[in-house]
């Protein structure tokens, strides 16, 4: 299945972030003259990480981090279905925008509880992250810094 389709399979709309309702464009609070921003809802910024435009696909990180991990601070519900596809990302996409992934990626694993339910979605998203440690792991030992030094931290809070 190619990317695209697979991120327009999901139904957002079961999922919050941490500005509302997955499937739909958040108001962003940054003035724009007499007009009011819109970050785009989850299934578009996902489809932007992967556009061929490096400014479009770095601001769609930042929102994603956002949205997925607010500043570290929590995990939303969007991201159980996002981390197949940001995984999918730090596996394709360039070293920049990896380093971005394993910022969100980063995120997950801090908040996340350690002792959740597997039938929750913050276990499922736990299970998916332990799944995938080998190659965390493995992106210990990049030659970019910032990929090995994220992944280091993420195989620690793993």
């Amino acid at each position: 299945m190619i990317i695209s389709e697979k991120i327009l399979a999901i139904d957002w709309c079961n999922f919050e972030t941490a500005y509302g309702n997955a499937a739909k464009d958040n108001p962003c609070y940054v003035p724009d003259g007499d007009n009011c921003k819109y970050i785009p809802n989850i299934a578009q910024l996902l489809l932007d990480l992967f556009s061929n435009n490096r400014k479009i696909a770095l601001e769609a990180s930042n929102h994603l981090w956002c949205c997925l991990c607010h500043q570290h601070s929590f995990v939303s519900s969007a991201a159980l279905p996002a981390y197949d596809i940001l995984f999918y990302g730090l596996q394709n996409l360039d070293n920049e925008l990896q380093v971005e992934i394993l910022d969100i990626i980063m995120g997950f694993t801090l908040c996340l509880p350690k002792g959740a339910l597997e039938t929750s979605w913050q276990g499922q998203l736990r299970a998916k992250l332990e799944k995938d440690k080998y190659y965390y792991e493995m992106l210990t030992s990049h030659t970019n810094e910032d990929i090995a030094v994220f992944a280091q931290n993420i195989v620690e809070e793993l």
